[in-house]
């Protein structure tokens, strides 16, 4: 068997404590879209609704529908200065078609891969139709929970003309902002979030927006079970950050640092969004630790000794992040392309595979995937004169 001996670096043993902790991947939020067959939606008293959804049909949808309201404390309160928006009970709505089932599911398993909820039983139930006419919103507010097991929102929007309406989530002091006007008519656009998030609805310009609600719900083994919460790793960024920070300040820094992964992966299916389980953890904590320290963001994949190929994915002013796949034959070294300056040698972070000891002896087919955390632009990659091939 063939082994890549890699040196070994104790220094770093503080940041593997901190991301030996990290398991769980995901966010507080994920959205995408998904070209499909589209179902096949009646409405009580509108018939079964064309898609996209013709102005002449949104007519007779509201006359079905009602003012939205809000709870304020235990009260529920209709104001359309605070939510203007008009609703459809669930026990009107039905949803089929041939090949729905089989698509809502795979709108439901990406959406519990992006919430972090993979493997766990997840369903989603039908809370809504809403239809945003022109100016439509809803302020800022958080979701209340309406089922028992209930953690999260899914919102479909079925394709409808509107521009507006946008979905703005809120967690941990970070802000991201869902557009779900700029959809093809052929797809169906979804978000999920936590429940815990504060969001808020844009108001719709022109158009009209009109989408599903489901409520997103764990079925919990025990009734004591927690409810699920978005993964939250801000401690561990900070201190990620501030390890790598002054170890790579250090005036006898490596050039680089290597992380081991759990998964094999494809050159096909390599980027930062393909990453499974716990190394999609880990990467977005160092993605996220990157702008507060002092390089660039890269995936790097290496298919063969001697060729490097280089994708920029991110582009951070902190570490310098990705992956980096290799092949090894005979006795030969590997080398990425030869350095302008020269660069001190690099170090292996102790990964998923720890040993103890100085150096690391790893089957290569395990080995020859590293999440790669290096000081510089991705420009200047440093000779790998320390990693070769031995005959096991």
């Amino acid at each position: 068997m063939k082994f890549i001996e890699v040196e070994y670096n104790q220094d770093l043993k503080p940041l593997e404590t901190v991301l030996s902790a990290i398991k769980r991947p995901g966010d507080f939020f994920v959205s995408g879209a998904i070209e499909m067959p589209m179902p096949k939606v009646e409405v009580e008293g509108a018939g079964t609704l064309s898609l996209p959804v013709p102005g002449s049909q949104i007519a007779t949808l509201i006359r079905q529908a009602e003012r939205a309201p809000y709870g304020r404390g235990n009260e529920t309160i209709v104001d359309a200065a605070v939510r203007k928006v008009w609703q459809i009970a669930s026990a009107k709505v039905r949803i089929g078609g041939k090949s729905w089932a089989a698509n809502f599911e795979t709108i439901l398993s990406k959406v519990s891969v992006g919430l972090g909820c993979e493997g766990m039983a997840v369903s989603a139930e039908l809370y809504k139709l809403l239809v945003y006419d022109r100016d439509g919103f809803f302020l800022p507010h958080r979701d209340t929970e309406k089922t028992d097991g209930m953690f999260g929102t899914l919102v479909v929007t079925l394709p409808s003309a509107h521009r507006g309406g946008e979905l703005r989530i809120r967690h941990a002091g970070r802000e991201v902002t869902v557009d779900t006007s700029s959809a093809e008519f052929s797809e169906l656009s979804y978000v999920a979030f936590y429940a815990d998030c504060e969001h808020e609805a844009l108001p719709v310009h022109e158009g009209n927006r009109v989408c599903l609600v489901y409520n997103l719900v764990q079925k919990r083994a025990k009734a004591r079970d927690r409810t699920l919460k978005a993964p939250e790793y801000e401690t561990q960024i900070a201190e990620a950050a501030a390890i790598l920070d002054r170890f790579l300040r250090a005036s006898d820094a490596p050039a680089k640092i290597a992380w081991l992964l759990e998964h094999q992966y494809s050159p096909a299916g390599l980027s930062f969004l393909g990453l499974k389980a716990a190394d999609a953890a880990k990467a977005g904590v160092l993605v996220r630790a990157a702008p507060r320290t002092s390089a660039s963001s890269i995936l790097e994949n290496r298919e063969q000794p001697n060729r490097t190929t280089m994708h920029t994915l991110t582009d951070h002013a902190g570490i310098v992040i990705g992956i980096m796949r290799t092949r090894t034959t005979g006795n030969s070294k590997m080398r990425t392309r030869k350095e302008q300056t020269s660069q001190p040698s690099q170090s292996m972070t102790p990964g998923n595979t720890s040993t103890n000891g100085e150096t690391r002896r790893m089957p290569t087919w395990i080995s020859a995937r590293f999440l790669w955390v290096m000081a510089n632009c991705f420009l200047r990659v440093p000779s790998m004169g320390n990693l070769q091939t031995k005959k096991g």
